[in-house]
């Protein structure tokens, strides 16, 4: 099974929340072989900018940001560029979701890539669910699923 897995799904791997339990069987399940994951390069910024926020609001230090930030690297999961073509099926994407561009990346490149989308974000479910089959909720994920 390939999954392209967003930021919400990669956060859960480095701060403890809401159903990382879930997001470690995930990447426990990559690293075994038993699923494949894909992202945009996007994931790296997108994490990086979460771990900024978390450590201007206290939540983390600086220095624990930067620890999170070099371990999420070294994870080296397989990035796709974000090609112009990527970008402007994801604008025409978003223009009838109403949804941010960042998060239709990974939807497009999904479809793109005839995968499933993997998000731990309610919201970006509930809007890709009625036009895209292949999107699942990480709270609905099964070990060895």
């Amino acid at each position: 099974m390939r999954l392209v897995v967003d930021a919400s799904v990669a956060a859960k791997w480095l701060l403890p929340e809401p159903d990382s339990d879930k997001a470690e069987a995930v990447l426990s399940a990559w690293n075994h072989g038993v699923v494949a994951l894909l992202a945009p390069v996007l994931l790296h910024v997108e994490i990086a900018n979460l771990l900024w926020k978390t450590a201007a609001q206290r939540i983390i230090g600086a220095d624990d940001a930067k620890r999170l930030l070099v371990r999420f690297a070294a994870l080296k999961l397989p990035l796709v560029p974000t090609s112009a073509p990527l970008l402007e099926e994801a604008l025409s994407f978003l223009l009838s979701l109403k949804h941010p561009v960042y998060d239709c990346l990974y939807a497009t490149l999904a479809m793109q890539e005839r995968s499933e989308l993997l998000t731990g974000d309610e919201k970006l479910f509930r809007a890709l669910r009625p036009s895209m089959a292949a999107v699942r909720l990480l709270t609905d994920w099964e070990t060895g699923a």
